[in-house]
C-alpha cells in the first residue's frame, strides 16, 4: 500500500512538473542533455561515452530530455520563491546550495572539455562521424 501511494504521489508530481515545463515553455539545450550524461557517469562510475550509449541503444533520450525538463521546472519555482529570513546568496553558494553564477561558466568549459576528451556525442554536437552521433528524436 505505501509503494502505491509513493508510486501516485511520485506520477502526479511528474505531471506537475511537465506541465509548469511547459507552460515556462522549457527548453533543453545540448548542453543540458550533456551534464546530464556527465553526472549520470559520475554516479554509476562510468565513461560519459558508455552512458550516452546505453541511452541510445535503450531509447531512454526522451526520458532524459524529461527529467532535465523537470529538473528546470523545479529550479525556477525556487527561484522565483520568496522565503522570509532566508540566508544570503553568498551564504548559498558558499554551502553549495545556490550555484555560484560566476563558476557557472567555468565549469560548462570544464565539463566541455571533458566531455571532448571522453569521446561523448551529444546531441546537436557536429562530430562528422555519423556512425558514432547519438541520435535525437525529432532533429535531422
Amino acid at each position: 500500500e505505501q509503494a502505491r501511494e509513493q508510486a501516485t504521489s511520485s506520477v502526479k508530481a511528474r505531471l506537475v512538473l511537465d506541465r509548469l515545463a511547459e507552460t515556462l515553455e522549457v527548453k533543453v539545450a545540448p548542453a543540458d542533455i550533456e551534464r546530464e550524461i556527465v553526472r549520470h557517469a559520475q554516479t554509476n562510475n562510468m565513461q560519459p561515452n558508455e552512458i550516452a550509449k546505453v541511452i541510445q541503444e535503450q531509447g531512454s533520450l526522451p526520458a532524459l530530455i524529461g527529467d532535465v525538463m523537470r529538473r528546470h521546472a523545479i529550479d525556477a519555482i525556487v527561484e522565483s520563491a520568496d522565503v522570509e529570513n532566508a540566508p544570503d546568496d553568498d551564504t548559498l553558494i558558499e554551502l553549495g546550495l545556490r550555484e555560484d553564477p560566476n563558476a557557472a561558466e567555468a565549469e560548462e568549459a570544464s565539463e566541455a572539455s571533458e566531455a571532448d576528451d571522453s569521446g561523448l556525442i551529444v546531441p546537436g554536437a557536429d562530430t562528422g562521424d555519423s556512425d558514432t552521433e547519438l541520435i535525437v528524436p525529432g532533429r535531422d
